[in-house]
């Protein structure tokens, strides 16, 4: 993916996706499609490490959470700030979990 690098593993039987590196337009776009693709269970997205985080991402992040049906994703190291873009975005809060590491 551009820009960014994924660590994935296992962790209280939801996999964990750990986001490194500038997340940009481009990079929301490869990680929704690629999430868009996966048939699997629940998900955390873990943003704590991510270097540069534009508004772009964000707003993917929102599109992503309303449209997960099927499972839960949670949204693990926000900001404030990311916080209030995904409120401000619509994005439904009871689906945003702004989760700090175990």
């Amino acid at each position: 993916m551009a820009g960014i690098h994924v660590k994935h593993w296992i962790e209280g039987g939801r996999r964990v996706l750990r986001i490194l590196g500038t997340f940009d337009g481009e990079a929301a776009r490869d990680l929704l499609d690629q999430l868009r693709c996966d048939r699997g269970g629940d998900i955390v997205i873990d943003v704590a490490l991510v270097r540069d985080f534009d508004e772009v991402g964000v707003a993917a992040l929102a599109r992503l959470v309303e449209g997960s049906r099927h499972r839960r994703i949670a949204l693990r190291g926000l900001s404030a700030h990311q916080l209030r873009i995904l409120r401000y975005l619509g994005a439904a809060l009871s689906d945003v979990t702004a989760e700090t590491e175990p």
